[in-house]
């Protein structure tokens, strides 16, 4: 007699049973509006040309944390905004090398609005499991 496998349906990460309820929940709102106005605030200083170059490396990361909590399941990204957000960046970093005015494009700016609002919306409604779990991830991968 076969077995019938149900077909895994993509979502959010479950917590292990040994975690604390504490992780259930969301990052503190505080806490969650505070890397939001830090993320805002650097899009502002890039827009305008006055950033230096880890101001777009924290971007950058800030949109691979976005990238790695919608692919958990968390987020409603349309296809394609992670890759030409990565693209964009890319090419403004080749641009501000070049003339040593760090700062990004109108398109660079709209799509990493869309990052950022996405990530907001995640870090207001991910539970703090699923934010380690990424984070962990994106560590693991700035290792390589």
């Amino acid at each position: 007699m076969s077995r019938k496998t149900r077909e895994r349906r993509p979502g959010p990460a479950r917590p292990p049973r040994t975690q604390g309820k504490s992780l259930l929940l969301p990052m503190a709102q505080s806490l969650a509006m505070q890397v939001s106005i830090d993320n805002h605030l650097t899009l502002e200083v890039l827009r305008r040309g006055a950033a230096e170059s880890f101001h777009l490396a924290s971007l950058r990361q800030a949109t691979y944390f976005a990238m790695l909590l919608n692919a958990a399941g968390y987020g409603d990204a349309r296809p394609g905004l992670f890759r030409e957000t990565d693209d964009a960046i890319t090419r403004c970093h080749a641009s501000s090398e070049q003339t040593g005015i760090w700062r990004i494009d109108d398109d660079a700016f709209d799509l990493l609005c869309e990052v950022l609002t996405l990530h907001d919306r995640q870090l207001a409604t991910v539970p703090m499991y699923g934010l380690m779990d990424a984070t962990r991830k994106l560590q693991k991968a700035a290792q390589k």
